[in-house]
């Protein structure tokens, strides 16, 4: 267990911590791109490993959500002292965007803390149990599908930036919902995809084994 906590502070303090100072001076020492490397993927990974059987299975559901909401507030807090020109930005710095990025420490830890947190809900609605089991392994493919660079390049890129005009009032709603409706499409391209991936399966092993 010692092993893995250790494990799991370098990956944290070296490619979250170390990048996002070195980022904010327009490095990148590991080439993550903000989180959209294969490099970050597979430390993300190494990182889920690690962290079975970790202590921070046992944190308290209220202390993760407090911990999700806090660096999330952190994070929000500090974009806008520097975009409302509260405090200075300092030039050829990237100051501003400094922990909104996906390997930052704060969005890093808000990611952490709702695992945390949904690890430790039980959910007894065999319905909802159900759902979830179908589909939780076709989620990691939204992501996937949405920053491939022939949809990113084409769609998304850009696509919202006239909504940053807008009040809150309606540019909170606008961007929940456009999320929900992408991350909708994207899981039912996965749904078919997979299941297109069974059937074929299914057809490949029909010859096997009439032989």
């Amino acid at each position: 267990r010692r092993e893995k906590d250790r494990t799991m502070l370098v990956l944290f303090l070296l490619l979250s911590v170390f990048t996002t100072v070195s980022k904010t001076f327009s490095q990148d020492p590991f080439q993550l791109i903000g989180g959209y490397s294969l490099i970050w993927l597979c430390a993300l990974y190494v990182f889920g490993a690690c962290l079975r059987g970790s202590r921070l299975l046992e944190l308290p559901r209220y202390v993760c959500l407090a911990g999700y909401f806090g660096c999330a507030a952190f994070a929000w807090i500090w974009k806008c002292l520097f975009d409302k020109k509260i405090l200075p930005l300092p030039e050829e710095t990237s100051m501003n965007r400094m922990f909104v990025t996906y390997t930052s420490p704060t969005i890093f830890l808000c990611g952490l803390c709702l695992f945390l947190f949904f690890v430790n809900t039980k959910i007894r609605a065999s319905a909802a149990r159900k759902g979830i089991a179908v589909l939780s392994p076709l989620a990691f493919s939204v992501y996937i599908i949405h920053v491939n660079p022939v949809i990113w390049d084409n769609y998304f890129y850009q696509a919202f930036k006239t909504w940053r005009e807008l009040p809150p009032v309606r540019c909170i709603p606008l961007v929940l919902l456009a999320a929900l409706g992408i991350y909708l499409v994207c899981l039912a391209i996965e749904f078919v995809r997979s299941r297109a991936v069974l059937g074929l399966r299914a057809i490949i092993r029909k010859p096997e084994e009439s032989i």
